[in-house]
């Protein structure tokens, strides 16, 4: 599994809690499972070992986001260095967070290293309704990332033209070449014929001339 997360996004996050003392977080907004948007929790509770987001400043961010086109996806949060899994008292509150959000089946719930501790760290984690932790792959996209999608998907139609002219100029010079590939095997018999029949033409005349010379040769020894 991937968590792809765009360039502005990624970098949101690098400087709002992977440059502060942990623990900090927010959340993470988007649309197609992809993370577009990190909104920096300001006032959420935290210590130096606990966070728990602030809902009263956060879900009317929520609420203008999702009139966007785009949803609640997850949670990140910083970790004391070294720190790097979920906590116990990470998974039940994240657990007790589905209800809030009956449609998701699973939450993005990366850690962070801040680099005000030791150096910056993404771990990128899956929290799953059943309770389940998966370490995804994370994968940082242009913040075009729908053209770039489509610069995949769809080839550009001046290539796609280009190719079909290709293929028709191979379709015309293969065609053309067939007819003298089929031509060959009907010219080397008509060759072998003709071969023959010099050298048999060859030995006849060969033979008249020689006969007559012989002839005279043996009447003038007798």
């Amino acid at each position: 599994m991937k968590l792809q997360i765009t360039t502005d996004a990624y970098q949101s996050i690098v400087t709002k809690i992977g440059s502060g003392i942990p623990e900090k977080g927010g959340i993470l907004m988007g649309k197609d499972g992809i993370i577009t948007d990190f909104i920096f929790d300001e006032n959420a509770h935290t210590t130096g070992s606990t966070y728990s987001l602030n809902v009263s400043y956060l879900n009317p961010l929520i609420k203008e986001m999702k009139q966007q086109g785009k949803q609640l996806l997850g949670v990140i949060h910083s970790h004391p260095y070294g720190a790097f899994e979920l906590s116990n008292p990470d998974k039940e509150y994240f657990m007790s967070q589905f209800k809030n959000f009956p449609d998701l089946d699973f939450m993005y719930t990366p850690i962070v290293f801040s680099a005000k501790q030791e150096e910056f760290a993404f771990f990128p984690y899956v929290f799953h309704k059943d309770g389940t932790v998966e370490t995804a792959e994370l994968e940082i996209l242009p913040n075009d990332y729908e053209q770039y999608s489509r610069k995949v998907d769809e080839p550009n139609p001046d290539t796609v033209t280009q190719r079909l002219e290709v293929l028709i100029v191979i379709k015309q010079e293969t065609q053309a070449s067939v007819p003298e590939r089929e031509r060959q095997p009907e010219l080397e018999p008509l060759l072998l014929v003709m071969l023959f029949s010099n050298l048999y033409f060859f030995i006849l005349g060969l033979a008249t001339a020689i006969v007559p010379f012989t002839f005279f040769y043996i009447i003038k020894n007798l």
